[in-house]
């Protein structure tokens, strides 16, 4: 085959994938995998072919990959192996299974960032596929109430992650809807592709919700493009919009959900105090960030290991230090608190060190794309409070993928 016609199909087999990244991820943790892998496999082919290229070049040890010589590289790579590094350390210093070791996909970061490079419009096809993973959600949320009958009212969702998606959610929309050139349909599109995430996992409470709504700030890295799609007809999208929240609305019908949330939080805070915490989302968490102090305190340097913590709070209820009405789980349902408690302090540095390099990272970035990478990173950083976004695969690939493309995606510049 002509090698034309072979860039070419890369080029549109890479877009397809990115395109298909983040909807694949909000249906199901195994469809997202299946896409990442298959995207990481084609960057280590890309990486593999300029290895082999140089060396037929020039007959020397083979010049770099463009994704290895960029600036911002060696501040990404410290992003992606500090984590690894941390949790094999932790491995190997406490003698775990080697199942323990889970953050793999981070290595896969200069395979994501090969074939970023070689498709200019790399984040268009990710913006794309954001705005479609939220419609994707919708659409599951309708399928897991009125197909599979699982109905789950926002009533008894956990308050804390409604209450920042919530938040983000209103936070995007008024920001797509300022920034926004008028008449641009996009504009509503946007918004209503929010509305949807938001919904659906109001609506259901799948994961993709919580992961979902994180990356459709990656739809930011469109407004800077000189070829921004203007619409001569706003009332358009607009109808749209409305169209989109008012069938939502009805078909789901969230009453009372944000008033409900708020008082819920303060009750389930009260209830702890007074040592009643009857497996409520709140309470259970005050409990393990209550139990990860204890951790902190017997284990302050290297922590409990990795992937612990359930064991570690089964030793600690058998003391009467953690409560009897309380779900156990594998993690403490904050990213910093489970770093603290499971690799000490450090991991909590370690950790500090992998968020300034991503960073630095971000800060290299196209100046089309460094306002929404750190409004990504940023996003994730405030997801992390409440929820480990670090213990979920689903996650970890999505958020990887995203903040790389973005940083290594250059308008009107590909490689080969």
């Amino acid at each position: 085959m002509p090698a034309g016609p072979l860039i070419r199909w890369r080029d549109d087999t890479i877009r397809l994938l990115i395109f298909l990244l983040l909807p694949a991820s909000v249906l199901a943790s195994r469809t997202g995998g299946i896409v990442f892998w298959l995207l990481a496999l084609l960057g280590l082919a890309c990486l593999a072919s300029d290895l082999l290229s140089g060396r037929r070049s020039n007959g020397q040890a083979g010049r770099r990959s463009e994704a290895l010589g960029w600036p911002q590289s060696r501040w990404l790579w410290g992003a992606a192996l500090l984590p690894v590094l941390l949790n094999v350390s932790s491995v190997l210093w406490f003698d775990l299974p080697a199942r323990e070791i889970g953050w793999w996909a981070f290595l896969m970061a200069p395979a994501i960032a090969a074939v970023a490079i070689r498709v200019p419009d790399s984040a268009t096809w990710l913006l794309r596929g954001a705005l479609f993973a939220c419609f994707v959600a919708l659409a599951a949320a309708a399928y897991s109430r009125f197909v599979l009958r699982e109905v789950q009212p926002t009533f008894v969702m956990n308050p804390l992650p409604f209450g920042l998606v919530g938040f983000v959610a209103a936070t995007l929309s008024a920001w797509a809807v300022a920034i926004a050139p008028r008449g641009s349909w996009l504009r509503w599109l946007f918004v209503a592709a929010v509305v949807s995430g938001a919904m659906a996992y109001v609506a259901s409470g799948i994961r993709g919700g919580l992961l979902a709504l994180p990356l459709f700030v990656a739809a930011f890295a469109h407004w800077g493009e000189p070829r921004s799609v203007r619409a001569r007809v706003p009332w358009v999208g607009a109808a749209v919009l409305v169209a989109v929240i008012g069938s939502t609305a009805f078909v789901f019908q969230p009453r009372n959900a944000m008033t409900s949330k708020l008082e819920r939080i303060g009750v389930e805070v009260e209830d702890f105090a007074q040592g009643r915490t009857q497996f409520s989302n709140v309470g259970e968490r005050l409990a393990m960030w209550r139990a990860s102090v204890e951790m902190v305190k017997a284990h302050p340097l290297f922590g409990i290991g990795s992937h612990q913590f359930a064991n570690a709070s089964r030793e600690l209820r058998d003391k009467g230090l953690y409560p009897t009405d309380a779900h156990i789980y594998r993690h403490a349902h904050s990213a910093y608190v489970t770093v603290a408690a499971e690799y000490g302090l450090m991991g909590l540095l370690a950790m500090a060190a992998a968020i300034f390099c991503a960073i630095r990272a971000v800060a290299g970035a196209d100046p089309h794309y460094r306002t929404p990478g750190f409004a990504l990173l940023g996003i994730w950083l405030l997801f992390g409070i409440t929820n480990d976004v670090l213990s979920h695969q689903l996650i970890i690939r999505s958020m990887i993928a995203a903040i790389v493309i973005l940083v290594f995606c250059r308008p009107g510049r590909a490689v080969g």
